[in-house]
């Protein structure tokens, strides 16, 4: 059984694209560097929620981030707009298992830094409600022309996508605790896309709790209190808890609009940022712990009344 050593938290691989030359008529080439970091690590996070190599190179490989590159998709990040207050994109991959987050360089530090207290977290607490990071990258961009070269990084992180099930989420809410500029819609009437998170002051106003059963209750707050104590301890303030709710009948689906199409690698994704996959890996190897408690029930937690589940993360 594979042990991470203090190196292995620091190390990182790399590989080169073979340069390409466009057809503009103008000699020009780009050229790419695509960084793993600690490869061995990340690669026991994700065999820990189920994630074989040979699935996770499938939806997200470098092979695969190198063809959205010549397609243009991952190039055209140096050019977009933000598309939130953090200046950071959201992507989700072609099969929509896995999202991709660009980050600060700041914020790419601060993982390393932690990421040995956080593997040993994820592995300690197998409820663990923190967002999956499955892994962290970087690729470096090189674009040569006649007489001028320019140079730019993205730095990002690919994390499980909480909201990759078969049960339409029909209202989605991301809480913070607080009520300062907590809101999404202005008024209590107005309709919201499923496909956007609300906010703690929408959720008061619909009245909407998380009805579980007692002993529910009593291990989901236990596991609260466990990631609230990882996040005391390193001094991180600013996360959310979110919440999709599945009705099961269609009748509940209250205050919202028919669904919207997910995006794809391409495409920014609306809203605040997702976390955790929900639904279990049909895939999953024998050798592995099954999901977790909040996704015992078709991907995610059934409430108390067994009316709607619970996606949480």
């Amino acid at each position: 059984r594979y042990i991470p050593q203090p190196k292995d938290f620091r190390v990182s691989s790399h590989f080169e694209l073979v340069p390409q030359r466009g057809n503009t008529g103008k000699e020009q080439i780009k050229l790419c560097r695509f960084y793993d970091y600690a490869p061995l690590v990340f690669d026991r996070i994700r065999r820990r929620f189920g994630i074989l190599p040979e699935q996770y190179l499938q939806s997200i490989g470098p092979e695969y981030l190198i063809v959205n590159i010549l397609m243009g998709n991952i190039f055209s990040l140096q050019e977009l707009c933000s598309s939130g207050k953090s200046g950071s994109f959201f992507y989700y991959s072609a099969d929509g298992n896995y999202m991709i987050k660009t980050i600060s360089y700041e914020e790419f530090e601060f993982l390393q830094k932690i990421l040995p207290h956080y593997h040993d977290h994820l592995l300690k607490h197998h409820d663990t409600l923190l967002a999956r990071y499955y892994g962290l990258h970087k690729m470096k961009f090189v674009n040569k022309k006649k007489g001028s070269k320019t140079k730019s990084q993205i730095y990002f992180v690919v994390m499980g996508n909480l909201f990759n099930t078969v049960h339409e989420i029909h209202v989605r809410y991301d809480l913070k605790g607080s009520s300062y500029g907590r809101s999404v819609r202005r008024h209590a009437e107005d309709k919201v896309d499923p496909s956007i998170a609300l906010k703690d002051n929408d959720i008061r106003a619909d009245g909407t709790r998380i009805c579980l059963k007692p002993e529910n209750t009593e291990r989901m707050l236990k596991q609260i209190m466990a990631d609230t104590k990882f996040f005391r301890e390193h001094n991180i303030i600013d996360y959310s808890l979110l919440l999709g709710i599945h009705y099961k009948d269609k009748l509940s689906n209250r205050n919202m609009t028919s669904g919207m199409a997910s995006p794809k690698l391409g495409s920014p994704l609306p809203g605040a940022s997702l976390t955790r996959t929900a639904s279990p890996n049909p895939n999953q190897n024998a050798n592995f712990p099954p999901a977790s408690f909040f996704e015992s029930d078709e991907g995610g937690l059934s409430s108390s009344d067994g009316s709607a589940l619970y996606f949480i993360g």
